[in-house]
Parts: structure tokens; C-alpha cells; sequence
């Protein structure tokens, strides 16, 4: 076969070939690192949100990792129903999500699918399970927090009253109860988004605001929404998760 008909014939089977292989080795990287049966698929934003008539001048870029536990009352779809939301919210602030891999996975042991709050035990121990080259932030879909809460955040640089291991910075947590009916009926402006939520605190390494106009990290339930103000875009877009592009 001539040289170059071999060359192109080897360009194509890479095309072809090397996505299934780079999949093979993260899911490689997850088995080894303690998660049995990973399961992995990439979204693109384009893939999340579909096709608009409008087109978002972006700025900056961002990629986030969903890990997924077998067992925990979450499905894939409910899953990227959540990340669709977040990335149609972060346009706001010109940033695209550039995509989102979804990891699914059984958890380290049964009783991980619910965790203690306050960083005390099973969610450090997740997140230093996961492969180095992991993307985040990223946020573990789980069944329940046993003091009640919906969802947390481990931002980077964030000072906390209690000691927080490197590998739990740049992660969050979103249970299941963000399901709920009870969940839907208090946060009477369904603009806001749980996941949206957690990946602002990561982002802008910042608590919560009771800032006079609505937004998502309003400290008050009943005035959060899906709105994002100036500054916060300005400090997401500062995040060492972020890419500016050209």
C-alpha cells in the first residue's frame, strides 16, 4: 500500500478507534482506584442543551465530572437534566461548559450511598478514590446527608472549623432529596438549580449572599434563582478550574 494511503488509512482508524480507547483507560483508572463496573459516557454542551438559534459569545470554558452511585436514586437522565440546567445557567457569565463526563459507578461500599456531613468520612474518602486526571469540579450524585441537608460544596481555598484533605477541594455533593416534592415547592423560583449551586461555591470559592437582588447563591431559599450577578462572573471566571479562550 503506498505511504500515504497507509498514512490515511492509519489517521482514520485512529478517528475511528481512539475514543473507545481513552474510555477503556478512565474506566481503567476508576476500576483501579476502588470503583467496581464504571460506566462512563462525555456530553459536550451542544449535546446538553441542543441546538438554539442563539449563539453565546463565550469567554471561558469549564468542564465538570459527575460521579454517579448505583443504588442512590439517581438515573443517568435525571443526572444530565441537571447538568443541562447548569450549563444553560453559567452562559450568563460566558462560560461554556466543555463537557461533562458522567461517571457511573457502584459505590466504594453499600452504605456510601449515604454520607455524614461535615466532611468527616465517606465523602474524603471518594474523592481521593478518583483518578488523579479527573475533571472539576466534580459532584457526586448520592441518596441522602444524614443531618438533612440537599447538597454541599468543597470549595478550593475555602477555610472551614474542621480539617479538609486536598483531594475533597474542588468537589460537591448533590443528594437525592433535591428530587423531592419538598425540595420543589420551597424553592418557589425553579430557575435555580442544586448542582448550579454547588459548582458557584467551587467556582467563586464563596459562601453564601443575602444580596438585595435574587440570585443563586441567595442564602434565603425563597430568593434564589437562576440569576448570576456581575461579580460572581468576574470571580468564576478567576476559578484555576476555568479556561479563558482566545
Amino acid at each position: 500500500m503506498p505511504t500515504r494511503q497507509f498514512s490515511i488509512l492509519l489517521a482514520f482508524l485512529a478517528v475511528l478507534f481512539l475514543p473507545s480507547i481513552v474510555m477503556a483507560a478512565d474506566a481503567a483508572a476508576w476500576q483501579l482506584g476502588g470503583y467496581s463496573n464504571p460506566v462512563i459516557r462525555s456530553e459536550t454542551y451542544e449535546s446538553l442543551v441542543g441546538p438554539s438559534e442563539l449563539k453565546p459569545a463565550f469567554t471561558h470554558e469549564f468542564s465538570v465530572t459527575a460521579v454517579i452511585l448505583r443504588g442512590a436514586n439517581w438515573t443517568e437522565e435525571q443526572v444530565l437534566a441537571q447538568l443541562k440546567r447548569t450549563a444553560e445557567i453559567y452562559v450568563q457569565c460566558g462560560m461554556r461548559m466543555r463537557q461533562a463526563t458522567l461517571v457511573t459507578v457502584d459505590p466504594p461500599k453499600p452504605e456510601f450511598i449515604d454520607i455524614d456531613f461535615q466532611y468527616t468520612g465517606r465523602d474524603k474518602i471518594m474523592a481521593a478514590m478518583m483518578p488523579l486526571n479527573t475533571d472539576r469540579p466534580a459532584v457526586f450524585f448520592l441518596r441522602s446527608i444524614d443531618t438533612g441537608e440537599a447538597a454541599y460544596a468543597t470549595p478550593p481555598g475555602f477555610t472551614f472549623p474542621f480539617p479538609v484533605p486536598d483531594s475533597s477541594r474542588g468537589t460537591a455533593v448533590v443528594s437525592a432529596k433535591v428530587l423531592s416534592k419538598a425540595y420543589y415547592d420551597y424553592y418557589i423560583h425553579h430557575t435555580q438549580n442544586p448542582t448550579a449551586h454547588e459548582l458557584a461555591h467551587i467556582l467563586g470559592t464563596r459562601g453564601h449572599n443575602d444580596d438585595d437582588q435574587m440570585n443563586l447563591l441567595h442564602f434565603d431559599g425563597k430568593k434564589r434563582n437562576g440569576a448570576l450577578l456581575p461579580e460572581q462572573c468576574a470571580a468564576f471566571q478567576r476559578s484555576k478550574y476555568v479556561n479563558r479562550l482566545n
